[in-house]
């Protein structure tokens, strides 16, 4: 059964077993090819291991099977930040981010990334989001003031940055 292997090489994988978890998740996947979630795993166990060549190729099955799934995006921004490749880090959780706009953790990884891209901006604009996503508006205060500090508060962006910071005020009153 595919599930169970795939679900015995999530167990070993949580518990650092990454022999065992790797040998669980490859042969689920023999014996489910088309399953994008095992894919999707099998890419973490490969890029928590340093075997990033094959976690590219695991990435890349996956999101053949399911191009719209923003876990995928996410769990390959992580394989890209483990090989400095920041800039294409920052393309995969942008793209997470677009396919789950209401989720904070892509916006976390964006903040993270931009920050050690040294966009500033960009960083403190996410990380803000972010914290809008978990409902810690004091935090997405904070980090959003900071953001529209770089961007400038006439500029475009500053605008955009001003109208989210004004409807987070508007709702605390």
């Amino acid at each position: 059964n595919s599930e169970a292997m795939q679900l015995l090489g999530l167990a070993y994988y949580y518990k650092g077993m990454w022999p065992e978890a790797r040998e669980n998740l490859e042969r689920a996947s023999a014996l489910n090819p088309k399953c994008p979630g095992i894919d999707r795993d099998l890419g973490q166990l490969y890029t928590r291991t340093g075997q990033y060549r094959i976690a590219h190729e695991a990435f890349d099955r996956a999101l053949s099977l399911e191009p719209k799934e923003p876990l995928n995006y996410l769990f390959l921004g992580g394989l890209f930040e483990q090989e400095s490749k920041l800039p294409e880090a920052a393309g995969a959780y942008l793209n997470a981010a677009n396919l789950a706009p209401l989720w904070n953790e892509p916006a976390r990884q964006l903040g993270i990334v931009y920050g050690k891209l040294n966009r500033l901006g960009d960083a403190y604009y996410y990380l803000g989001r972010s914290h809008l996503l978990s409902d810690e508006d004091e935090l997405a205060i904070a980090d959003l003031e900071r953001a529209i500090k770089i961007a400038g508060q006439t500029s475009p962006r500053g605008q955009i940055i001003k109208e989210e910071l004004d409807v987070i005020r508007a709702r605390k009153r």
